[in-house]
């Protein structure tokens, strides 16, 4: 979904989808996309460093494309093993927001939001709706 009327050079962000060989008119077809997750798991490894150099994990994506976006980030692998104090939410929206900001006028319309792993399930369903408030849980039993 792209915003209502672009305009004569402005840039938009893609991501290859796939490329066909189209034999009889001896010229390739590409299908590019926007609604794929992949498109945003690559738009965070160009704009943050720390997810390209696996400081930072990509642990999931929920999106309802061209909408909204919640990337579920934690500690990469890399930064474990060297064993560095390092907030994944942060390195994502960097410095006064410029990187987040940055990804969503990528993903524009989409808004990107960031949010840190946490094994308490609670906390991370608190986290993804926000800025809905959680007031309760009710859990089934297991019958």
């Amino acid at each position: 979904m792209l915003p209502e009327r672009p305009r004569l050079g402005q840039r938009f962000c893609f991501l290859i989808k796939e490329v066909k060989e189209e034999a009889e008119k001896n010229s390739p077809q590409i299908i590019l996309t926007r609604f794929d997750d992949l498109f945003i798991r690559k738009l965070l490894e160009q704009e943050v460093p720390q997810v390209k150099k696996d400081l930072v994990a990509i642990r999931d994506i929920l999106r309802l494309p061209g909408l909204i976006s919640k990337v579920v980030v934690e500690k990469g692998k890399e930064a474990i093993k060297k064993g560095l104090e390092l907030d994944p939410t942060g390195a994502c929206i960097g410095r006064r927001a410029e990187r987040i900001e940055e990804i969503s006028r990528l993903a524009l319309p989409e808004r990107v939001h960031i949010v840190t792993w946490s094994e308490d399930k609670t906390k991370l369903l608190d986290k993804l709706l926000s800025p809905i408030k959680l007031i309760r849980i009710n859990q089934q039993g297991d019958n």
